[in-house]
């Protein structure tokens, strides 16, 4: 019905005002329109209705005053419940004239200061906690209504606590209201509030203590006032009372009151007394209970307290306070995240209220700090107070009691809490901050900016001064801080490397964007760290470069650089700062990963000056490590962490092991230690790094700077291979260097053939220099270099090993080197042997007892490599046969002493036997070599020596002998013949194998030959066969004439001189020089050639059937060229007819 009447607010509250502005209308009629309109605007309907109320509020505001003051009480309650929703609505406030408004609010005060009855008085003070007048009327009556409430707890009758309650929210909406005009009646209103705090209600307590909070700003605006007014009143009823509080479960909010009254009572604290005792034994309380809750309030209440005293910097940074202040931190051990972020968080408040003066307590608050970020080595660390146990007797005067109150000492403020260490931190969130910390030490305030122009995120306060000075200030503090300590921050990374795959994929705030913002600030941190310590720990310019190793010689403890006498303590520190810095590494290197590692490593080798990386006076890891240098330890520290297979894939790993190999072989000792060592990581690395090609590449990254060092040199060349002494040389750094490719890279799968060609290169030039200066070696005996070496190789090959074609090359090509290198002037007659190192009889016989003295054991390598060549000569490349016919030849043609001829033809003679078994099926080009060999071999038995060509020598040839005779190829025929006549046909007598006697009987059918005492034998038909046809197939026959070869013919003609002159030259004696034919005629040469050396063809007997072209061509060829060419410039066996031509001038003359 009212809604067909029209708006419920058009027709509803006119009736009601006109009800109570009428005199004559009853008492209950005007309280149910005031509950009417109380209704309607708490309602639903209480918009439409509220737009009434603000058109005739002036005359619903004069019906207030005269109504709320009533003698009856409900009508006084009606008028002020439906007045207080009235005043709640700002814009019906508003619509309130300045004069209205103050008389309102006069006459609520009036109420509340004579009224006795308490739900009056309520109702009054609610109206004013909900009034929404404009602030300049309330400003003005804030004496009028402060009055109001004083008269409140001045009556004689104690106050309900729902009149305190409503009190108490009337001051808060006044400190909303008119903040300065409150801040001028702190003192009244404080004296009202804050003993409410204590208050037995929590209704009252809570509100009591927001209304604190919130209005503490205006009373310390009058603090020194409000301190004196309230002192009183703490020691006597509020610190007791708190206690009380916090015993029966209230520590919230008793922890939550303290920093208010740390602020409120300001300077008087820095008193001291028993009265700053009582207030901190309420935080002692806080940091003794079990709850982490608890604690971490606490631990914020504490910066109050640092705020406190850090409004005097004097009292801030005297001893005492800064122990008391550092004590919760050192003391308090916590294991949950969240309650240490807030510890370290308040730690590090203290650090930048300290300002400028934090330089001068680094010891004292910083290191502890950081010891408890990244861990401490001992117990406690420089600034903590020394700990004798756990009862906390770590503080002079302090009760050994645990559940002790302060002490009542009238100058110094104690807790009775434990004191010690606080363990390292394996919370990430915690780590990152530790981080931080450490950037904002290194950079100082323009860490902001840096941290802005490089998107790093921070979370703590930047210092407001900066700390480090240079590189003298950083000394001092890291040597203090032992900034290695730090490293241990990182052990959380073993735990986040085993991110499962997609975790990119996660949200903000992950595991994977706060690891990115660790190792940004850890960069950062890093490279500052390596920039100023490394130009603190470089040795100044002044320092002789020959004694620059004696200076510095620090290990990981101070203690030991202070037995150094002669060190400065500025190069001490500068000493111990390196020490500590390399040894953050060593603790990071296996818990991160090694993209981040290797990120450490790079920013490491380019910050650390290079004369300081090859310095042998910054030690430290293994004592054992001889001439240890950083570069060293840096390379052995990557070298035995897991992540190098990792590594060896990225070109940084490569470069920056270059920059310290190189580094290490530029420092001032010899580089061979550092060159064993580092090929001893290398070694052991195999292991983990299963691709050969990496290892050739780390072995190449090595020798090849080892070359160039060793090359550069110069007249020292000898020292830089030698690390023996002056009894005895030791050459055990290159033959490390050496043995590694056969060692680790020749087995198993091969090397790409690109990569084993470079290896074999950096091989050979490392070997020739290394010849080279070992000759030089005066403790070292020739070729000493390639017998030490070559026995180790035999060691480490087998013949499994020679099987692999690729191994068995890169062996021949590596004796190839060698023998290029070697000394063959031990093996003349003219060599002397110099006395060149003490020998022991033993080692002297033996020596003696090797014909082939340092060549031995290359020839057993040699011998060993021949014979996997020849037993798998198909699989074998012909290069690799080319090369080791090429070393036999080489050392056949250098031996020119009988013993060792004799011992290299003995070892080598069975596989050169099975050689040229083989060598019809041999490529033209290594037939070539076989020919060369043949003719290298002959001429040192018939020139180099002086052998005795008797049956002894025969005996042992034979089977070499056997081959060569029936050999297919002409030209090894006719060598041995000619070799033959030339040695052992001077013989008086011979005793012949048998093996070789069918052999001659064929050879001396068909070629000149002298045999001394021989006697025929029948010559099997197999054997006659094979010489008829192999020498039917080697001869050529042009135009029907017969035609020797001409190398033949030369030869022949050569040695028959040959003989000539030396039968004229010898005395005469019975010697045998009959040529012993099977045919019953001599012959000469050109009988030789028509003889059954050549197959007589018959001609055709049929008619050959031409064509017309063929017809024509014979008609027109010259009859004086051979059939088979038709014109003499297309001949291409010039030389034999030249040859043939010349042949037919000079006849043989046989003796």
């Amino acid at each position: 019905m009212m809604a067909a009447a029209g708006p419920p607010s058009t027709s509803g509250f006119l009736p009601l005002l006109e009800t109570l502005e009428d005199d004559a209308a009853g008492e209950s009629e005007q309280i149910d329109a005031y509950l009417t309109i109380a209704n309607r605007l708490s309602g639903d309907d209480g918009r439409h209705f509220l737009l009434e109320v603000e058109k005739h509020f002036p005359r619903l505001g004069k019906v207030f005053l005269v109504h709320i003051g009533s003698a009856s009480k409900e009508l006084s309650h009606a008028a002020l419940q439906a007045l207080g929703f009235c005043m709640f609505y700002s814009q019906v406030a508003l619509c309130v004239s300045d004069v209205l408004a103050a008389e309102i609010l006069s006459a609520l005060c009036s109420l509340i200061s004579k009224t006795t009855k308490k739900n009056t008085c309520t109702r009054a003070l609610w109206v004013i906690s909900k009034q929404s007048f404009p602030a300049d009327v309330v400003g003005k009556n804030v004496p009028m209504v402060l009055s109001s409430l004083e008269s409140i707890w001045n009556r004689s009758t104690v106050p309900s606590v729902v009149m305190e309650h409503e009190a108490i929210n009337v001051i808060i909406k006044l400190l909303e209201q008119v903040p300065t005009q409150m801040g001028e009646g702190a003192v009244r209103w404080a004296k009202l509030v804050i003993p409410l705090v204590v208050h037995s209600a929590s209704k009252v307590r809570l509100r009591a203590a927001a209304a604190m909070e919130m209005g503490l700003p205006m009373l310390l605006t009058q603090q020194a006032d409000v301190a004196a007014a309230i002192e009183p009143v703490m020691a006597s009823k509020l610190i007791p009372e708190l206690q009380k509080l916090f015993m029966s479960k209230n520590e919230t909010n008793v922890l939550k009151l303290w920093p208010l009254f740390v602020k409120l009572l300001g300077k008087l604290l820095h008193r001291g007394g028993p009265f700053i005792n009582s207030l901190l034994h309420l935080e002692e309380l806080g940091f003794r209970s079990s709850s982490p809750t608890v604690k971490k309030i606490a631990f914020i209440a504490w910066k109050s307290l640092i705020d406190n005293f850090a409004l005097n910097p004097e009292i801030l940074c005297s001893s005492k306070r800064m122990k008391l202040l550092l004590q919760p931190f050192l003391s308090i051990h916590v294991r949950t995240e969240a309650l240490l972020l807030t510890k370290v968080e308040v730690w590090w408040y203290l650090v930048v209220q300290l300002g400028p003066n934090l330089s001068s307590q680094f010891d004292q608050v910083s290191v502890p700090l950081l010891q408890s970020m990244f861990g401490s080595c001992s117990s406690s660390g420089p600034g903590t107070p020394p700990s004798s146990g756990h009862n906390g007797s770590s503080v002079p005067g302090t009760p050994k009691s645990g559940n002790s109150t302060f002490t009542s000492l009238a100058i110094t403020p104690r807790m009775s809490l434990g004191s010690s260490m606080p363990a390292a931190s394996t919370f990430p969130s915690i780590q990152l901050l530790g981080l931080e910390m450490l950037l904002h030490y290194l950079v100082g305030p323009e860490v902001v900016a840096c941290a802005a122009k490089n998107k790093l995120v921070l979370s703590l306060e930047p210092l407001t001064h900066s700390l480090l000075a240079g590189a003298s200030s950083f000394t001092k503090h890291a040597c203090r801080a032992r900034l290695h300590h730090h490293s241990r921050l990182h052990q959380h990374r073993q735990r986040r490397s085993r991110v499962p795959v997609g975790r990119h994929l996660d949200p903000p705030g992950s595991v994977c964007q706060h690891d990115h913002r660790v190792y940004s600030t850890q960069n950062f941190d890093w490279v500052g760290i390596l920039s100023l310590g490394g130009r603190a720990s470089e040795p100044s310019s002044s320092s002789h470069p020959t004694h620059r190793h004696h200076l510095h010689r620090f290990k990981s403890e101070p203690s030991d650089a202070r037995r150094l006498g002669f060190c400065s303590k500025k190069e001490r520190q500068g000493g111990e700062v390196l020490t500590s810095m390399l040894q953050a590494l060593q603790s990071i290197a296996e818990t991160l990963p090694a993209d981040r590692l290797l990120v450490l490593l790079e920013l490491t080798v380019k910050n650390i000056p290079p004369r300081v990386l090859g310095s042998t006076s910054y030690q430290v890891g293994k004592m054992d490590v001889l001439n240890g240098t950083p570069a060293l330890f840096l390379i052995l520290l990557v070298f035995d962490s897991s992540n190098l297979p990792a590594f060896v894939e990225d070109e940084r790993f490569l470069v920056c092991l270059q920059t310290l190999i190189t580094c290490g072989l530029s420092g001032p000792t010899s580089p061979l230690a550092f060159v064993e060592a580092v090929l001893g990581a290398i070694s052991r690395s195999t292991s983990s790094v299963l691709k050969k090609e990496q290892q050739w590449r780390l072995w190449s990254s090595l020798v090849g700077l080892l070359t160039d060092t060793i090359t550069q040199a110069g007249g020292a060349a000898s020292n830089e291979v030698n690390q023996g002494d002056a009894l005895e040389h030791n050459f055990s750094a290159i033959h490390s260097a050496l043995m590694f490719p056969i060692t680790h890279l020749l087995g198993g799968a091969s090397l790409p053939q690109a990569a084993q060609k470079s290896m074999l290169s950096s091989w050979s030039k490392l070997y020739k220099v290394f010849a080279r200066c070992s000759a030089l070696v005066v403790t070292a005996e020739e070729n000493i270099c390639c017998e030490e070496l070559c026995s180790k190789m035999a060691a480490a090959v087998d013949r499994e090993a020679l099987k692999v074609p690729s191994t068995l090359n890169a062996i021949a090509s590596i004796l190839h080197v060698m023998v290029e290198c070697v000394d063959f002037s031990p093996y003349t007659p003219q060599f002397q042997q110099k006395l060149k190192s003490p020998h022991t009889p033993m080692n002297w016989a033996r020596k003696q007892s090797k014909a082939l003295g340092n060549l031995s054991s290359f020839q057993v390598l040699l011998v060993q490599s021949l014979n996997a060549h020849l037993e798998a000569v198909e699989e074998s490349s012909e290069a690799t046969g080319s090369t080791l016919l090429s070393i036999l030849s080489v050392l056949f043609t250098n031996l020119a002493l009988t013993s060792a001829i004799k011992e290299a033809l003995t070892s080598v003679l069975q596989s050169l036997v099975l050689l040229y078994e083989q060598a019809s099926g041999f490529p033209t080009q290594l037939l070539e070599k076989l020919e060369k060999l043949l003719g290298d071999v002959l001429g040192c038995l018939q020139t180099h020596c002086a052998l005795a060509y008797d049956s002894e020598l025969l005996a042992q040839l034979t089977p070499l002998l056997c081959v060569l005779f029936l050999h297919k190829n002409k030209h090894l025929r006719t060598a041995v013949t000619h070799f033959w006549n030339a040695t052992f046909a001077n013989s008086v007598s011979l005793t012949y194998p048998e093996e070789i006697r069918p052999v001659l009987s064929q050879v001396k059918k068909k070629t000149p030959i002298i045999l001394p005492g021989f006697e025929a034998v029948t010559v099997p038909d197999e054997l006659s066969e094979q010489f008829s046809s192999e020498s039917s197939q080697l001869e050529t026959k042009l135009s029907g004439i017969p035609v020797s070869s001409a190398g033949k013919r030369d030869s022949m003609l050569g040695k028959a001189s040959e003989l000539k002159d030396r039968s004229s030259r010898k005395p005469n004696k019975p010697v045998s020089t009959k040529l012993d034919f099977d045919s019953p005629r001599s012959r000469n040469v050109l009988e030789e050639e028509a003889s059954t050396d050549f197959v007589f063809i018959p001609p055709e007997t049929k008619e050959r059937v031409l064509t017309e072209h063929q017809k024509e061509m014979k008609r027109t060829r010259r009859v004086d060229i051979p059939v088979m060419y038709n014109n003499l410039d297309a001949s291409l066996d010039t030389t034999v007819f030249s040859q043939y031509t010349q042949s037919q001038e000079d006849p043989y003359v046989f003796l």
